[in-house]
């Protein structure tokens, strides 16, 4: 299935100019049918808009597109098996930073900080 900016802004929530921005910048392009001119159409795919949903949601979370784009820019040069970073990987934020869940489920790394390898403790396993 595919879908036009109409069916995008309405899945994601995205506003169109945004839409339009992210695949100006190639942040996000149309992996379907890219536009040719004023009036085309953009086809996106459906792992097109969970790489959408996924960027906003970190936006709406408090970062900034630099930082987001910062991320992907790491995790496709030092992940080259992973093509689409934001639809493939599961991602954590503190509004100031990203972390990406390794394969291994007991490592974290921090991709703002050339992925420094972060460690984390279930609290409820300390607490029983």
């Amino acid at each position: 299935m595919h879908y036009n900016t109409k069916m995008v802004h309405s899945i994601t929530g995205l506003t169109d100019r945004r839409i339009d921005y992210w695949d100006r910048t190639h942040f996000i392009k149309p992996s379907v049918c890219e536009a040719s001119g004023q009036g085309s159409i953009r086809l996106y795919s459906f792992n097109d808009l969970v790489q959408m949903k996924v960027a906003k949601t970190l936006l709406d979370k408090g970062l900034s597109l630099q930082k987001i784009r910062k991320a992907v820019t790491y995790l496709k040069k030092n992940m080259p098996d992973v093509k689409q970073p934001l639809s493939a990987l599961k991602f954590l934020t503190d509004g100031n930073s990203v972390f990406v869940l390794t394969k291994n489920d007991r490592q974290v790394i921090d991709v703002l900080k050339k992925g420094q390898l972060m460690f984390y403790i279930a609290l409820g396993d300390l607490i029983e």
